[in-house]
């Protein structure tokens, strides 16, 4: 059951260890070190640098974002491998707990490591303040002061709400700074350097929430074919950034998702009227472009739609049919509507639970164990089929 497996992985697993081997399942989860790039290293690292300077320059003081680790899930013997799945995790996530017994059965189904690689800023690479209750409950009722009107305001989501309020271009730069590491990480992974892969690694992604626009906008920007020959399943994941409901008591408040909104879908393209930094990335590079095709379906629709037709047979997903904040038909919709890739590629299901986008799986709901633990299998088999 899955709920056994995640105790047991929760019992060993301590962020920071060198190495965890869980004999029960088999299992060994090393943390491998990671420097994001601070010294520009290529074009789209000195656009990020010049970009954040001048509009969130102080978050190029948190060292958390700088210098991590990532969990690699393995199987228990094996010390190098030429087979890899890369997870992209959900926006706001602060602990890995939830991804515990995804990465376990991916790995021990498909016989690849899987890489919890985080987001920037997000889990591991964020501040630890950010994760205090008594700190961010105080600052909570600070901003319900200032908000009246304020829904889905908690000590979980306080922090990203607070710096996406306040500048809501932290948004697109964090997610620059993700792709510019994972670009880094795979060419370390390919080329030999990374000692737990060898050279030529195949490599593959499960995308999951706003994982999935991650992957989505690497797949439209990959000009050079780095993941031309990579697969990719999606797991509530896939619409257009302006088609997500992002409030939640878990993600973001009401005012941060309102700002974040209308400044991607109303001001942006004011903003790239002005000539300068700004300008020159979202207009002159590929990632820019790739970005903005995923704001509005309305937008780059050519570039996008041929992107996702020269992966149609490498992309599968599942959408959950109550997700109320990246719905269903809207995944669907970004990715069938013009005969991208084929209707049945990416399945809706329904669970005969209470469920939702933020928690698909919920472990401590003992009536109904057996039903999540289907659903759990249902869902984890068809990526681990397909990723295999």
């Amino acid at each position: 059951m899955i709920s056994d497996t995640h105790a047991i992985i929760k019992k060993y697993f301590t962020t920071g260890s060198d190495n965890i081997c869980i004999p029960e399942l088999s299992l060994r989860i090393h943390f491998a070190p990671f420097s994001s790039d601070t010294i520009p290293s290529c074009e789209n690292r000195k656009m990020l640098a010049s970009m954040r300077g001048s509009m969130v320059a102080e978050d190029n003081t948190i060292p958390e974002n700088k210098q991590f680790v990532y969990p690699v899930f393995m199987p228990y013997d094996r010390l190098i491998s030429d087979r890899a799945i890369i997870l992209l995790h959900g926006l706001n996530e602060r602990k890995w707990d939830k991804y515990f017994t995804w990465a376990h059965f991916l790995a021990k189904e498909t016989g690849k490591d899987v890489i919890l690689f985080p987001i920037s800023f997000h889990l591991n690479r964020g501040k630890q303040e950010w994760m205090d209750p008594h700190q961010m409950n105080r600052l909570v009722e600070e901003r319900k002061s200032k908000f009246p009107n304020i829904e889905a305001s908690t000590f979980i989501n306080l922090a990203l709400s607070e710096r996406l309020t306040q500048s809501p271009e932290r948004f697109f730069l964090a997610g620059l700074q993700t792709i510019c590491d994972l670009y880094e990480l795979i060419d370390n992974i390919r080329s030999g350097k990374h000692p737990m892969f060898e050279k030529n690694t195949k490599i593959d992604f499960f995308a999951y929430s706003i994982g999935g626009l991650i992957a989505q906008v690497m797949m439209i920007a990959d000009q050079e074919g780095i993941i031309s020959e990579s697969r990719f399943f999606f797991f509530a994941a896939g619409s257009a950034f302006g088609d997500m409901n992002g409030t939640s008591r878990l993600i973001m408040d009401s005012k941060a998702n309102e700002r974040t909104v209308h400044y991607y879908t109303k001001e942006l393209e004011t903003e790239m009227r002005k000539k300068g930094i700004f300008h020159d990335f979202f207009e002159g590079t590929a990632l820019g472009r790739a970005f903005r095709s995923m704001i509005s379906l309305d937008q780059f629709a050519a570039l996008r739609n041929q992107a996702f037709r020269r992966f149609n047979d490498k992309i599968r997903g599942i959408a959950l049919e109550d997700d109320k904040v990246i719905p269903a038909d809207k995944i669907i919709q970004a990715f069938t509507d013009n005969g991208q890739i084929p209707k049945g590629a990416i399945e809706v299901v329904h669970f005969p639970f209470a469920y939702s986008h933020e928690l698909p799986f919920p472990l401590k709901s003992e009536l109904v164990t057996t039903q999540v633990e289907e659903a759990f299998q249902h869902v984890f088999r068809s990526a681990a089929s397909f990723l295999a």
